[in-house]
């Protein structure tokens, strides 16, 4: 942008700060943020970093850059503003929209849904591959996820709130662009008070879009279940542990034969009648192979005594298989 090289090009002119509407303009891609550290450091050492604008031809003001800038002077009761003005320079909107980029790009990183927000604006004003190439890669935007990212500005409010505060993985956002709107304002609200793992997110998506499709029910009757609004209410437990019961509910849902599994298997081990100080486990939800017992001694000789007790033949180990080659039995 050669034409920014010599600010000579761009006169420097005072404006009221009220000939700006305090909301946000056509080249804006700022989403989600915290002004607070701007207006503290305007209050300091006042404006560095002066806005650019352009003057319509009735001669109303458009800011280019600088909208938080605009907002910080507006809180802190700022009458006038120092602006570049473009209006004698012939700058194409493409140009005003990359100089929008620049002025943010080597200051901070765009979230998901300002990436978003640039997108939509680079697909009005380019048709060319190449330029929509160049400018994804800029912003790290995998080509690929071109069309995804011009969806995300679709979304509610709510959720592109979620999103720019970092509660959800891109890959979850992605599934809730193709879910009913009630469904994904649901889901994204119990994600974000679960505060659920970027893992548990997608486990959870696939659990729910499963049960769905099984039942022939929507995601939000899934999650008004009674078991989950208890879950969430429940005073004595933390959120980590909520998380993990509510993750260990959809499994269950999704897969009703780990309940059958788990009481056949506890029937087998009760059946052993096994001493008080053994215990023997599962696998959590048998996703992975192997079991595990558990031994309580006080020394090595009770230890050795648990060790060959347990192995007399009254106690048939060998009955410790896994349940579902049981399912013939009785639960």
């Amino acid at each position: 942008m050669t034409y920014l090289r010599n600010r000579d090009n761009c006169p420097l002119i005072r404006l009221n700060i009220n000939d700006f509407s305090g909301q946000p303009g056509a080249f804006c891609m700022s989403y989600g943020f915290d002004n607070s550290q701007l207006i503290k450091s305007i209050n300091s050492v006042g404006l560095i970093n002066y806005p650019y604008i352009v003057k319509n031809r009735d001669q109303q003001i458009e800011l280019i850059t600088g909208f938080r800038r605009i907002l910080a002077l507006k809180e802190l009761n700022v009458k006038e503003v120092s602006c570049f003005d473009l209006t004698d320079l012939d700058i194409s909107p493409y140009e005003m929209l990359m100089l929008a980029v620049y002025d943010n790009l080597f200051i901070r990183e765009f979230n998901i849904v300002e990436k978003s927000l640039i997108i939509n604006m680079l697909s009005q004003l380019v048709k060319g591959k190449g330029l929509l190439n160049e400018v994804c890669s800029l912003i790290n935007i995998n080509q690929k996820d071109y069309k995804l990212f011009l969806r995300i500005n679709m979304l509610d409010e709510t959720i592109k709130q979620f999103i720019s505060r970092g509660v959800l993985h891109i890959k979850t956002v992605e599934s809730l662009i193709s879910m009913d709107k009630e469904d994904a304002l649901l889901l994204s609200d119990w994600i974000n008070k679960l505060k659920l793992s970027y893992s548990y997110q997608l486990q959870c998506v696939d659990y729910l879009n499963d049960i769905s499709r099984i039942n022939k029910t929507s995601i939000c009757s899934i999650l008004n279940d009674t078991f989950f609004t208890e879950l969430l209410r429940d005073e004595k437990k933390n959120i980590p542990q909520k998380a993990r019961e509510f993750m260990d509910h959809l499994r269950v849902k999704r897969n009703p034969e780990f309940s059958k599994y788990q009481k056949l298997f506890e029937k087998t081990v009760k059946n052993l009648n096994l001493p008080v100080n053994v215990r023997v486990q599962n696998p959590q939800f048998f996703e992975s192979k192997g079991y595990r017992m558990e031994i309580d001694f006080d020394n090595g000789k009770t230890l050795r005594n648990t060790l060959m007790e347990i192995t007399d033949i009254k106690y048939n180990l060998e009955a410790l298989k896994d349940p579902w080659l049981n399912e013939s039995d009785e639960i």
